[in-house]
């Protein structure tokens, strides 16, 4: 039998001084009891995309199977579906949907990554991407 991917989750509202292995411990307590055993989860911490924000998300795959709190998100068809997670101090929100912006990486670099799109003719899109350095966004900003 092949064996199906694994999704891919993202929780939002992470605490800024949350680690991975703080919120795998948060995600377990939702687990069932037999399911704390089997289901690995790979937790990918990732500054949110808000400048001023007092919080963080991650990206989450889980292994082998997705735990059971989570198979409503799961299987609405629409992505649309939401499951919260109180913690201490806020209410981590997991969903599949990825609308709006959502950062994959966490970039430790100090550049800034621009995106430049060009339609031409209208059915064909070039993406071009560069990183400036903090003197050429400076440069930039001045002219």
């Amino acid at each position: 039998m092949a064996q199906r991917k694994s999704l891919t989750y993202r929780v939002q509202h992470i605490p800024l001084h949350f680690s991975s292995a703080d919120l795998s411990v948060c995600l377990q307590q939702a687990f069932e009891e037999d399911e704390r055993d089997t289901i690995q989860s790979v937790i990918s911490l990732v500054p949110s995309y808000h400048s001023q924000s007092n919080s963080k998300n991650a990206l989450v795959r889980f292994h082998p199977q997705t735990p059971s709190f989570l198979r409503d998100v799961e299987r609405d068809k629409t992505g649309m579906t939401e499951r919260q997670l109180p913690v201490k101090e806020m209410v981590l929100n997991i969903d599949l949907n990825f609308l709006g912006l959502t950062q994959v990486s966490d970039s430790l670099r100090p550049e800034e990554i621009k995106m430049e799109c060009v339609t031409w003719p209208p059915a064909m899109t070039v993406l071009a991407f560069s990183l400036l350095t903090s003197e050429q966004r400076d440069f930039r900003h001045r002219a």
